[in-house]
């Protein structure tokens, strides 16, 4: 059951996908390497761990997530719920800094825990990405 669950990839609102980089890693007591794939499942952004959210000031309730290499921007509401729960609900995470305009910055987290919080908020945003068996660095 864990190697089929390793398999699968969580869909963000934007339609790119975080992954593990392989079923099988060189230390399994270690948490895996994540990986951010493109909507073709083509890896983007190998061993990727820290991302940070900030408010997306073109767009209403929209986000950037920045991470080493890049940004993206997407819709907030979803992420923000999975990553604030109910605190996301009322919007206050977008119309408190939207009016500071000095601070834009949401939350700083990691990709494990964004894949693990996207799960359990939206159990069926999951498909098979094309996870390799082993990592041989590619």
């Amino acid at each position: 059951m864990v190697y089929v669950d390793r398999s699968k990839c969580v869909v963000l609102p934007n339609g790119y996908m975080i992954g593990q980089v392989s079923f099988f890693h060189e230390n399994m007591y270690r948490s895996p390497s994540m990986t951010l794939r493109r909507p073709d499942g083509t890896v983007l952004v190998r061993e990727l761990r820290a991302v940070e959210f900030f408010v997306d000031p073109q767009t209403p309730l929209g986000v950037i997530m920045v991470f080493d290499g890049g940004s993206m921007k997407m819709p907030g509401q979803e992420i923000m719920f999975a990553l604030l729960g109910d605190e996301a609900l009322t919007g206050g995470w977008y119309r408190h800094r939207t009016q500071d305009r000095a601070d834009k910055h949401i939350i700083h987290t990691d990709l494990s825990y964004l894949m693990v919080s996207l799960r359990r908020s939206r159990p069926r945003s999951t498909v098979s990405c094309g996870t390799p068996w082993f990592d041989w660095g590619e």
